[in-house]
């Protein structure tokens, strides 16, 4: 099986641990090249939740961002996961996050002083305006899920914690729901593809939104193109329910919606933020 982010590898299962009442119902595992977090499809948010997850991931990364290291892993017939609501996870392609030790932000100004990589705030509000992941802070500000934003202990300087942009499996929306369906007339709309919304936007993210940085996460959202599109969403297994249509839509959102967001709103991000 294809695909993976930060050389990490499992090929196996070996031991469940536990299922985490989260929307997607993750799981701790043990696997052969040690503990992850495993989201499986037949999870209560769908199997398009696992399109959402491997994109945003994949792309955060493409857009400079530190995230978990990520790869595919099937689940074996005679693997016995069982979500924390219920049900038993689906064998299949699935996707798994490498464990590290940390916790998530509690929302304070205080530890983000802490994180040695705090100049990225910028680029998570860039990756989160650019795939509307509703997830993390809703423009709204009816949604600020805090452990979204990991402060990961694995971090080069001593003393320090290194910021983590996790959990992307509902980016993409039309809108807010527990149940991730993705729509290829949705995703075609000019409503998704110029949404003005500026997403990911903790108000105590503004002293550390530095505007070189921005300029910077901007100018690399639009060097995007198409064929860093098709190659990503090649990826993405039939068993997700991604059918050729909605693999042509992903693809062109993507691109017009990085053009859009790193052409007309870099004004609209930048008064927000600064």
């Amino acid at each position: 099986m294809a695909g993976k982010l930060g050389g990490w590898q499992p090929t196996e299962i070996e031991r469940f641990i536990e299922s985490r009442d989260t929307a997607c119902n993750v799981m701790l595992v043990d696997t052969d090249a040690g503990r992850g977090y495993l989201k499986a499809m037949g999870n209560p948010a769908g199997n398009h939740s696992l399109v959402c997850e491997w994109l945003g991931t994949n792309l955060a990364r493409r857009l400079g961002l530190s995230t978990f290291d990520m790869a595919l892993i099937e689940v074996a017939p005679d693997d016995v996961l069982y979500f924390a609501r219920g049900g038993r996870a689906a064998a299949g392609p699935a996707v798994i996050s490498r464990a590290e030790s940390g916790q998530g932000w509690g929302g304070s100004v205080a530890e983000l002083r802490g994180v040695e990589n705090a100049q990225q705030i910028a680029r998570v509000v860039v990756l989160d305006t650019w795939l509307r992941n509703q997830d993390r802070h809703h423009p709204s500000g009816t949604l600020r899920n805090y452990d979204n934003v990991f402060l990961s202990a694995e971090a080069q300087q001593a003393g320090k914690l290194a910021l983590r942009a996790i959990d992307h499996s509902h980016c993409l929306l039309a809108s807010p729901t527990p149940i991730v369906t993705l729509n290829a007339h949705e995703l075609r709309s000019a409503a998704l593809r110029e949404d003005p919304s500026i997403y990911g936007f903790f108000p105590e993210f503004r002293d550390f939104c530095d505007l070189a940085e921005l300029d910077s996460a901007l100018a690399d959202l639009a060097a995007f193109n198409a064929a860093e599109a098709g190659e990503l969403v090649s990826d993405l297994p039939a068993q997700w329910q991604v059918s050729g249509d909605l693999r042509q839509a992903l693809m062109d959102f993507l691109v017009a919606r990085s053009q859009y967001v790193a052409d007309t709103m870099k004004g609209e991000i930048a008064r927000l933020v600064t």
